[in-house]
């Protein structure tokens, strides 16, 4: 299943909820425990056609970041928040 096919069946509507799903997506489908800024904003715009502004998905990684729900691990790269409701698709993405 590629990402956009799981953003469908998650239903993720607003820029945040579509990047989180992209964090999880790269962590249950990809297999990735960390993961860079611009590894979940390619995957966002692999679903999106590059619809989003870069500003925009910037914007709102760092609202993720500072809500905790992807948490800084290493220099550059992250995890997301193991609660996440995006990270309860698991069955979905394999």
């Amino acid at each position: 299943m590629d990402f956009g096919q799981y953003l469908k069946l998650l239903g993720s509507n607003d820029l945040s909820e579509i990047l989180e799903a992209s964090a999880a997506y790269l962590s249950i489908a990809e297999g990735y425990e960390t993961f860079s800024r611009p590894q979940v904003v390619n995957t966002l715009k692999s679903a999106m056609a590059d619809k989003i502004a870069k500003a925009d998905s910037l914007s709102s990684f760092g609202q993720l970041l500072r809500k905790g729900k992807i948490k800084r691990v290493g220099e550059g790269q992250f995890q997301l928040e193991a609660q996440s409701p995006y990270m309860l698709g698991e069955a979905a993405a394999g």
